[in-house]
């Protein structure tokens, strides 16, 4: 297996799968290498605006791959926030290799309130 060290690999360790050369290229079809950079800028929950400014780009375009992103169901989109995190569904890669990437309190709270019950936290 080809070493890589980029936001593939990064998302793919986040994702439980960081050896795994068969995940790599199934990121690779969903999104561009362009598009894992950005989206790992979103780990934590972000405004467009604020993206933007982090990132030195234009606001509406920023917020234009954000929602590019959002229907293509990639990126979580809140009222006012962007987040990137662990899949789109939480058991999609098996349990967190670290805590960092283990669903917060809040994530356990929203999912009660649409009726769902939480993974457990590892």
């Amino acid at each position: 297996m080809a070493l890589h060290n980029d936001a593939y690999k990064k998302i793919a360790e986040m994702w439980t799968f960081p050896e795994s050369e068969s995940f790599r290229k199934m990121l690779e079809c969903m999104f561009t290498l362009e598009e894992a950079e950005f989206l790992l800028q979103c780990t934590t929950p972000i405004t467009a605006p604020a993206l933007a400014k982090k990132l030195n780009a234009d606001e509406a375009q920023t917020a234009d791959k954000l929602d590019n992103l959002a229907k293509r169901g990639l990126i979580y989109r809140g009222k006012t926030e962007y987040l990137f995190r662990r899949g789109v569904h939480y058991s999609f890669g098996g349990q967190p290799v670290s805590p960092e990437y283990a669903p917060k309190p809040e994530y356990a709270k929203a999912q009660a309130v649409v009726g769902r019950k939480p993974p457990p936290r590892g």
